[in-house]
């Protein structure tokens, strides 16, 4: 859930984005959106159970890590902020667990033109913080 009262417009139209980028998403690699809808409080999502969690609590209850990567879709979607904690366990029809990709956020179409630094800060490699003043220079 979005809370409105939390929400600038801005925010507002990065939750259309969010909703429209991921439902359109329909395969076995991403969490399934069931319907998305609005009252006078919120935006509400309705996902994909993930019975597992997420990849960041299974790998810390394991004692591992996993690094941050950036990928673009096959669909045309670049996601921009994969990470442990986007990445769910799911239930599939023989009772084992799948990995989903979920929050859709930070994602834009490819060819879109927007930012690509963008992201959990403590998941960026520290270049992609330089990249701007390099480009100024």
């Amino acid at each position: 859930m979005y809370h409105k009262s939390r929400m600038s417009a801005a925010n507002y139209q990065q939750a259309e984005r969010e909703i429209c980028i991921q439902a359109a998403l329909r395969n076995e690699h991403t969490i399934a959106l069931y319907v998305a809808f609005e009252d006078e409080d919120g935006v509400y999502l309705v996902q994909e159970y993930a019975a597992g969690g997420d990849v960041y609590g299974a790998l810390a209850a394991a004692g591992g890590f996993l690094h941050e990567t950036q990928v673009a879709d096959a669909v045309g979607v670049a996601h921009r902020d994969v990470k442990s904690e986007n990445l769910l366990l799911c239930a599939d029809a023989s009772g084992g667990l799948r990995v989903r990709l979920a929050d859709f956020g930070l994602a834009e179409r490819a060819g879109s033109g927007a930012s690509l630094c963008v992201g959990t800060l403590d998941y960026m490699a520290p270049e992609v913080g330089l990249a701007p003043q390099i480009l100024k220079v």
